[in-house]
């Protein structure tokens, strides 16, 4: 089997194939700009009214060699005139090495990988360009913040989005052959009869033919590069009317790849190009942007308020500081969602963090000792000192910190799965304010216990597996200082070891319960649980599968310690908890909290059902 590329394309209309643009005539610059391209001077940039709607777009002049200076002029419109331009979605990538580039005769800085754009597209002037790094000043911080607030209608009036993933490398050419020849143009991938062609084209390359391994190896390359990870990729081809993907001097649209990657199951473009019909909340959208690159870390928040259906007033402003962006957008979450679910990513700073980073880790709780000291010995009227600000309160996600997507388990109320099975503080809504310059959130909840021990102690931190489940277990059982009857006999009580090893969940994330109807010795064995007590029959229908189980210990051992309640109650908390830590529902939550807990037993209402019968009360917590 051959494949071929088509070699057209043109300024106005995107075609799949090489990027062959036809060149425009040069145009006449007056003597004086002749002069002017010699000067040495920075470019001035002359300020946008912040209140309007003013953009820059720059301009190429046409040339077709390489190895001239590349020349450029900006113009100012208005996008309420609904000027015709393309804007770009590139990364900026590193700063060095930089080239020059002449702007109105004026030198200008760019970095490599734009610079490489520059290059491929000069050969067509006919369609200004929005890019940010040379349309936005980005000296003049004021500036910045009114553009960004526009970032939103600028994608989305383009009449294209050039998806410039870099030049060409690691045989792009033969990923975009393959991208042609597995969607091409003539049929709709969704048809019926056309699926089952790809399909057989698929199982055809996949097959043990060294000729075509080529391809899948440099579609991967292709699909690995640092372009799919920067935090504004996802508004900016959200939003995009049309986008043509260019690498090198190969071009295509934007939906070739999005129907080659849907065929493949692959979950690239699955947060790039959402349906926007759908409400999804501020929450997870931070969600999404943490997992994603930004050469400010702000952006990682400031990519997400321009994206559609996010509902926020909060405004991208540089001249605040990182931590008090973070503080911001969560207290937002909090209130526009009526519910605690955004503090499940503030433990995550703990969850997975390296060796190495264990040093800023004691930094971070060494501070939020010492704001928690200050609170205590001043009222609430009293603003902390501004040193207590490098470091994110301990309920504030650090939204630059990632976690990986794969571990089905790696949030308890995971923000991207619908619905959350678990409803600690059933229905209630959260009653929070907050002091000490807006650092402090005291949140009303219920004190539910203590915690009595952790596991795995200093020894036992090398198990895994059934033998760690064996040894939380024991050290469960064998503690003669609490209780063991909180759920009841001998069987509930395995009934709530093994739900509580698994965080109660399935690995698609429904609600995996253990029932003594259909208790049986493969579970029993499946967990680690000795032999000594009731295993029911054997043979019996398992009610764990092997995936279930494997994502349970992954969800037990990452970043997770086992522990016990001074009542007897068993959970899983986050590896720094101690002996002594309290265990709470806060109004609005669906999980019980302690740094970060997840405590079988009071997972389902309960707690909230004894407020209501009078056997707890409401009481008030402050968060540091």
């Amino acid at each position: 089997m051959e494949i071929s590329t088509n070699m057209v394309a043109g300024p106005s209309t995107w075609v799949p194939g090489t990027l062959s643009i036809a060149p425009a005539p040069a145009r006449n610059v007056p003597s004086t700009a002749q002069r002017s391209e010699q000067s040495t001077e920075q470019y001035p940039y002359l300020p946008l009214p912040p209140t309007s709607r003013l953009i820059r777009l720059l301009v190429l002049r046409a040339s077709q060699t390489p190895e001239s200076v590349i020349q450029c002029d900006i113009v100012s419109a208005s996008l309420g005139d609904n000027p015709k331009y393309t804007a770009i979605s590139y990364v900026w990538g590193p700063p060095e090495p930089s080239r020059l580039i002449r702007i109105g005769g004026r030198v200008v800085k760019v970095r490599q990988n734009l610079f490489a754009l520059l290059n491929q597209l000069r050969s067509d002037s006919e369609n200004p360009l929005w890019i940010d790094a040379l349309c936005i000043n980005q000296e003049d911080i004021s500036e910045r913040n009114s553009q960004v607030q526009l970032m939103g209608d600028i994608y989305s009036n383009a009449e294209y989005v050039i998806s410039w993933l870099g030049e060409e490398s690691d045989d792009s050419k033969s990923a975009f052959k393959l991208i042609r020849l597995l969607c091409p143009p003539v049929a709709p991938v969704d048809d019926e009869h056309n699926s089952a062609l790809i399909s057989a084209i698929i199982s055809y390359l996949t097959s043990d033919k060294p000729e075509y391994e080529k391809y899948w190896i440099a579609l991967e390359n292709l699909l690995a590069r640092d372009y799919w990870s920067r935090v504004w990729v996802t508004q900016e081809l959200l939003l995009a009317r049309n986008v043509v993907l260019v690498c090198g001097t190969d071009a295509d649209n934007w939906s070739a790849l999005s129907s080659v990657l849907a065929l493949l199951d692959a979950p690239i473009s699955s947060d790039v190009k959402q349906d926007s019909r759908r409400h999804i909340p501020l929450s997870m959208w931070l969600a999404v942007g943490r997992q994603r690159k930004a050469t400010d870390e702000r952006d990682k928040v400031f990519a997400v308020l321009g994206l559609p259906r996010v509902r926020t007033e909060y405004r991208a402003d540089y001249h605040k500081e990182r931590t008090t962006v973070f503080r911001e957008i969560t207290q937002r979450a909090i209130e526009q969602e009526r519910n605690l679910d955004v503090l499940s990513c503030s433990g995550s700073l703990f969850n997975g963090i390296q060796k190495a980073l264990s040093e800023r880790t004691d930094a971070i709780v060494e501070a939020w000792e010492m704001q928690a000291d200050y609170h205590n010995s001043h009222d609430e009227t009293h603003s902390q000192p501004k040193s207590f600000n490098i470091f994110p309160p301990s309920w504030t996600p650090d939204w630059t910190w990632p976690y990986d997507w794969g571990d089905q388990h790696s949030l308890v109320v995971n923000l991207r799965e619908e619905p959350c099975y678990f409803r600690a503080a059933g229905d209630s809504v959260p009653r929070v304010r907050y002091v000490g310059s807006q650092e402090i959130m005291i949140s009303q909840g219920v004190f539910v216990d203590i915690i009595a021990s952790g596991h795995p102690g200093p020894g036992d931190a090398e198990a895994s597996g059934k033998l760690r489940y064996r040894l939380e277990w024991e050290s469960w059982q064998e503690n003669s200082n609490v209780p063991h009857d909180i759920y009841g006999d001998l069987v509930a009580s395995r009934l709530a070891f093994k739900s509580t090893a698994v965080v109660g969940r399935t690995c698609a994330g429904a609600k995996q319960s253990f029932t003594a109807e259909h208790f049986n010795i493969e579970d029993d064995e499946a967990f680690g649980l000795p032999n000594d007590g009731p295993l029911g029959v054997p043979g019996g229908s398992t009610q764990i599968s092997s995936q279930d189980l494997f994502d349970g210990m992954k969800s037990s051992h990452f970043g997770r310690r086992f522990f016990v309640t001074e009542s007897g109650y068993i959970g899983r908390g986050p590896q720094r908890l101690r002996t002594g830590d309290i265990v709470v529902v806060l109004l609005g939550g669906k999980v019980p909290f302690i740094l970060r807990p997840d405590v079988h037993g009071i997972m389902d209402g309960e707690v909230m059902e004894e407020i209501k019968a009078g056997k707890r009360d409401l009481k008030e917590f402050t968060l540091i």
